[in-house]
């Protein structure tokens, strides 16, 4: 479709636009269990340690993705920690080929996430060869 681009920002443009990305990922932070907040990621941005790539329509960002890259010493993953937007189950179908373009570029043999199961039955749809590999637990100390 023409109009549709992903990008990953510059952590200069990611603070230019921080208003419109942190309204478009602050829905999601409820669901994740108290390892960041919205404005965390702000601060990830700068240091490096996340990225921002935004899929935009026609010159609009509609869609956030908030990702890291794992080094494994056999394989690397991006890995991706939050997204959000609107028209997200649209937004996707169009933005999944660039995703795993971009996973590629950044050397990843692998697009990972830990989602609820909601999203797990969405991602299927979208993605219908990813697969489950994990079960995480966690135990507070």
């Amino acid at each position: 479709m023409s109009g549709h681009t992903l990008s990953v920002l510059l952590p200069e443009t990611v603070e230019s636009h921080w208003a419109d990305l942190r309204a478009m990922l602050a829905p999601g932070m409820e669901h994740s269990n108290g390892e960041f907040d919205v404005d965390d990621i702000l601060t990830m941005v700068h240091s490096q340690r996340v990225f921002v790539a935004t899929y935009k329509e026609d010159d609009k960002i509609n869609l956030a993705i908030v990702f890291e890259i794992l080094n494994y010493p056999k394989k690397c993953v991006l890995y991706v920690l939050a997204m959000g937007g609107a028209g997200f189950d649209r937004l996707m179908k169009f933005c999944w080929d660039a995703l795993t373009e971009l996973a590629m570029l950044v050397g990843a043999s692998a697009i990972r996430g830990a989602v609820r199961p909601s999203m797990e039955r969405y991602c299927r749809r979208v993605a219908p060869d990813a697969g489950r590999i994990y079960t995480i637990l966690e135990r507070g100390v």
